[in-house]
Formats: C-alpha cells, sequence, structure tokens
C-alpha cells in the first residue's frame, strides 16, 4: 500500500511532469559580450507594370499600353558581421557591423522590344564599410557612425537600423503553442539593417529625401502565431508565424513637376528563433508587393498626371551563423 504522503509525492510528480510537457514558453533576447554573429540575406522582387494612364486636367485621356507587361527583376543580397563590444542586461549597447558583401541586380524586360532585356549591376558605398551603432541613453536610441578609420557620406547612416535580431517581434509575455499577438512598426520587415541605399544610379538629393520620407512615413502591421518549438540540427528552435501588412507614400519635386510614391505590401512567413543563443536563426517571408508612381507636370498650361501600377511577389530570406 501506498501511504498518504507518498501518494502525495507521486501526484505531484505527475503534475510537474504534465505541466513541463504543456508549460508556457518565454521567448526571449539575450546576448554575451564580443558574440560574434554573421547574417545573410536575400530580397527579390519580381514586377510587371499592370496599369498606366494619363490625365490632363483631370480628365483621364489616355490609356497608355506600350509597356503594359513590361518585367522587373530586382535583386539584392549581403553578408553582415556583427560583434557585440557592449553590453547591459543582456541588451546590446555597442554594436559593430561590416558590410562584408553587398550587392544588387536589375533586369528589366519589355515585351516585344527588339533590344531585348536590359541588365544593370546596382552598387551600395556601404559595401565593405564598417559602422558602428552606439547606444544614446538620453535619446533611446542606437545612433550610427563610420568605425574609426572608414569615411563615407553621413546620408548612408540615416536608414541604418541595429536591430536585426527582430527582437520586436518577440511576446511580451510567456505564452503557449497557437497564442497570438499584434505588433505595430515604423519599420519594413523587408529591409532588414534598414536603408542599405542599394541603386542602380548616383542619386540626387530630392530623392534621397524622397527616400527619407518613405521610410519616415512607414506603417506595418504584424500579426505573429507561436508554433511551438522544434529540434533542427541540435538546436531548440521556437516558431513564429508572420502575417505582415506594410505600406508608406513620399513624393518629391522636380523642376517639372513632382514624383509621388505608393507601395503596400502582404507577405507571410517564419521567424525560427534559436532559444539558447536568443537571437533570431532565420526569416522567411513571401508574398505580394506593390509600387504606385504618379508623374505630376505642366505642359502648355495643363496639368498631365500619369499614373503608373506595378505588382508582383516579393521574398525574403535571412539566416545567422555563429561567428
Amino acid at each position: 500500500m501506498v501511504d498518504s504522503t507518498a501518494r502525495a509525492m507521486l501526484v505531484a510528480t505527475f503534475a510537474i511532469g504534465l505541466e513541463g510537457d504543456v508549460r508556457d514558453d518565454a521567448l526571449v533576447f539575450h546576448v554575451e559580450e564580443d558574440a560574434h554573429v554573421t547574417r545573410l540575406v536575400r530580397v527579390s522582387r519580381d514586377l510587371s507594370l499592370t496599369a498606366e494612364s494619363l490625365m490632363i486636367d483631370g480628365e483621364e485621356v489616355e490609356k497608355l499600353g506600350t509597356e503594359i507587361g513590361m518585367q522587373i527583376h530586382l535583386e539584392e543580397s549581403f553578408v553582415v558581421r556583427d560583434v557585440f563590444e557592449a553590453v547591459a542586461e543582456g541588451l546590446p549597447r555597442k554594436l559593430r557591423r561590416r558590410f562584408e558583401e553587398l550587392s544588387g541586380s536589375q533586369r528589366i524586360e519589355i515585351p516585344g522590344d527588339p533590344a531585348g532585356p536590359s541588365e544593370d549591376e546596382l552598387r551600395c558605398p556601404l559595401a565593405h564599410q564598417e559602422i558602428v551603432f552606439q547606444w544614446d541613453e538620453e535619446e533611446q536610441e542606437f545612433v550610427a557612425a563610420f568605425a574609426e578609420g572608414e569615411e563615407g557620406e553621413e546620408y548612408l547612416l540615416r536608414g541604418l537600423e541595429e536591430d536585426m535580431d527582430l527582437r520586436e517581434l518577440l511576446p511580451k509575455d510567456e505564452v503557449s503553442t497557437g497564442d497570438t499577438w499584434e505588433i505595430e512598426l515604423g519599420k519594413d520587415l523587408l529591409s532588414p539593417g534598414g536603408d542599405l541605399r542599394i541603386s542602380d544610379h548616383e542619386e540626387e538629393p530630392d530623392e534621397l529625401a524622397a527616400g527619407d520620407l518613405l521610410r519616415q512615413n512607414r506603417r506595418t502591421k504584424i500579426t505573429a502565431t507561436y508554433e511551438g518549438t522544434v529540434l533542427e540540427n541540435d538546436m531548440e528552435l521556437a516558431s513564429i508565424r508572420l502575417r505582415v501588412e506594410s505600406t508608406s507614400t513620399s513624393e518629391h519635386s522636380r523642376s517639372a513637376g513632382t514624383w509621388h510614391f505608393e507601395d503596400s505590401s502582404s507577405v507571410e512567413g517564419m521567424l525560427r528563433w534559436d532559444r539558447a543563443r536568443g537571437h533570431a536563426r532565420a526569416l522567411s517571408l513571401q508574398g505580394r508587393f506593390s509600387w504606385l508612381v504618379r508623374d505630376t507636370s505642366e505642359v502648355e498650361q495643363q496639368s498631365h498626371v500619369v499614373m503608373s501600377e506595378f505588382t508582383g511577389e516579393v521574398h525574403l530570406d535571412m539566416e545567422l551563423e555563429d561567428g
């Protein structure tokens, strides 16, 4: 016979076992000082010109179809190496980031064009540069600067973001499988690390200002769902399903008129969180992307507006490697 004390101990042990099976999980970021990580990122966009029209003094006078069906393939890839030089309470306070590789390409194909597709390499002055992110306690934000011995234009720093671990996506409390939470951000998950200024030409000041405004006006809404933890390659990875809706607008003036831009994306994917290291191990997103351009100008005292709309697909993959 099992006495009452032993029976109580058995019940308690069994309860602990059950609790271990259904326990809530805390997903947190943590990092040790002098930790080294390497991040590999690839983003591709396949867009088609789906609509184009001309309006004069507010009336549509013509549907422009000469380039309808034009295909644009954009691809960016980069490798960054991060060193956490200072840490306080598990959070970075000084991060050194080197852009080991940074490149892009653009391919444009217009149906029926006898010249055939055009292909261009995209450039970025940040390639092979080293940036230091220093935490500003008073402003409660990171300040980016070129590392000692590095040189570059100030505008290259304005759009950079320190957090490539996506700490803002983590739940504030412990979660169980199936739990969902909402996040609103002023950043674009399709641009990890911020605006890297990858372009096919030397951007003019008004273009840079328009890009800054597009970034500042970004509104992103995310629904995250915890799908439990799996063991892969001896790593305990928490799986967080993401649904992301993002929009922004911008415009800039030029000598003949103004350009107005709108973009929106609707993507889904998975964030894999390395529980032991306290880092984002992988992020994958895919879905739809649209880009609207409105060119307004004055021609012979008449307002001319050309509207062009591009739609297509976008894919992002980011992976983290130790060291």
